[in-house]
């Protein structure tokens, strides 16, 4: 999920999908959990209120540059990938042009909030008519021209409420 108020990392050892790749195919798995996690306190939770598509796709970004810097990694071959809203910010961050990510896999991403659950949205969003800029800049379909560069899959189901 990857949304609002989430938490990807935690105390407990898990064995999933990552780790067997990480274990058998030469792949780093990296897992973290940016501004508007929860589970770190308010500054860092409420970071993207008002603008879902923004600080949570630059950390991403940011700890991708952080993992090139560390050497450890081969930067041509970076990708990334998500489940509903991590689907969401796996779309924002190919198609914010970076040249980092070379591919990416988005399971059930919302496109645009308007389009989307309105109460879900406009608990984090507000209303369209109170925050226009945000909505038009959180939307996956603006960034369109930034996917010629990189290989994308998008994965949904017949009729999905999310895509």
């Amino acid at each position: 999920y990857a949304g609002p108020c989430s938490q990807k990392v935690d105390y407990r050892f898990r064995l999933n999908w990552g780790s067997y790749l990480s274990s058998t195919e030469k792949i780093i798995v990296a897992s973290f959990d940016g501004r508007g996690s929860g589970y770190q306190g308010d500054k860092i939770l409420h970071a993207i209120y008002q603008r879902l598509g923004t600080y949570e796709v630059e950390d991403q970004i940011s700890a991708v540059r952080k993992f090139i810097d560390m050497g450890f990694i081969d930067k041509e071959r970076i990708a990334i990938w998500g489940w509903s809203y991590g689907g969401y910010v796996t779309s924002m961050a190919l198609g914010a042009g970076t040249g980092l990510f070379k591919c990416g896999i988005a399971v059930a991403p919302v496109a645009k909030w308007e389009y989307y659950d309105s109460f879900y949205t406009e608990r984090y969003m507000s209303r369209p008519s109170e925050n226009a800029e945000s909505y038009k800049n959180s939307t996956v379909t603006s960034r369109v021209k930034n996917f010629k560069s990189v290989d994308y899959l998008l994965v949904h189901g017949t009729a999905d409420g999310e895509c």
